[in-house]
């Protein structure tokens, strides 16, 4: 299965998700694009301020052709003039290795901003068959989705049509590859929900009911389960979570819980499905009681 692995320099990266639920210009960070082939194999782009990481994640293309089963890899290396000249990068090389060489085309595109990335890609092989492999021309698309630390927006809805804003972040951890006697550094992923407001019903111990307005926590969901790009997101169901948290407001001490139950390439793109669910108990000048359990599912996708 071939693996092509090309590093870049980027004019622009998506600005990251502020807690104004607004996306500052100019703010230089880290972040992931995600897409597929028009052959529906996966393609992951990590973009650090102006140009790709020179890391092991810097992987543009992954098995994007099926048809070849020796397994080869192409290392087109850290090319200085791979960089996007307004907005456009066109990068071409042959390398010449043992038995035979090995050719690439690649450019792509930024728009919307630096949301999307599209492009093309093509390889020919010589000397390895007696025939030369070519891959022909792939299209590509990726979109930005997730930033380092500060969260990139997603947008989206609950089931009750309630506003509530997440961004999806990550932070670097040791990995389990290593690469010259030095481990690897690889993304942890999370989703985060922004503090939200909600009514709760509760009813008092003198056995009135009342309805509150509260603002619920913050919470933080790390990711587990698998981003390989080998399975795109989706052959062993994504990446899920869980988070739990509590606050006080108007009164009343509120717990939420936050479930991501998949983040994974559904339909068209990247989409994280789960449930809110929070509850409460009333201490204060209203009185004392109970807040039902209410919960509400949601499906967001990167703005």
């Amino acid at each position: 299965m071939l693996r092509v692995f090309l590093t870049a320099a980027v004019i622009t990266a998506a600005a990251p998700f502020a807690a104004t639920g607004t996306a500052p210009a100019g703010r230089t960070t880290e972040t992931y694009y995600y897409g597929k082939t028009g052959q529906g194999l996966g393609v992951s782009i990590p973009v650090r301020g102006t140009q790709i990481p020179r890391d092991s994640r810097a992987y543009l293309v992954w098995k994007m052709i099926r048809s070849l089963p020796d397994g080869l890899e192409f290392h087109p290396g850290l090319v200085a003039s791979m960089s996007f000249r307004g907005g456009k990068l066109v990068f071409h090389r042959l390398e010449h290795l043992p038995g035979g060489t090995i050719e690439v085309w690649f450019q792509a595109r930024l728009s919307q901003g630096g949301k999307v990335m599209t492009g093309t890609f093509r390889e020919r092989d010589v000397g390895y068959s007696a025939r030369p492999k070519d891959s022909g021309t792939i299209r590509l698309r990726a979109s930005a989705w997730a930033s380092l630390l500060a969260g990139y927006e997603w947008r989206g809805a609950t089931a009750d049509a309630r506003p509530l804003q997440a961004a999806a972040s990550y932070r670097m951890v040791p990995g389990n590859v290593i690469v010259d006697g030095k481990r690897e550094q690889e993304p942890k992923y999370m989703l985060k929900l922004l503090p939200a407001t909600r009514q709760l019903a509760c009813r008092l111990d003198g056995g009135t009911s009342t309805k509150i307005a509260v603002t619920l926590p913050a919470l933080t969901a790390e990711l587990n389960g698998s981003d390989d790009l080998d399975n795109t997101f989706s052959k062993h169901g994504g990446l899920f979570g869980v988070a739990a948290g509590s606050a006080t407001s108007n009164g009343a001490t509120v717990k939420a819980e936050l479930y991501v139950r998949r983040l994974a390439w559904q339909g068209t793109g990247l989409a994280a499905t789960g449930t809110l669910a929070y509850q409460g108990t009333l201490s204060g000048e209203l009185g004392q009681g109970t807040c039902a359990r209410t919960s509400s599912s949601f499906t967001r996708r990167p703005r």
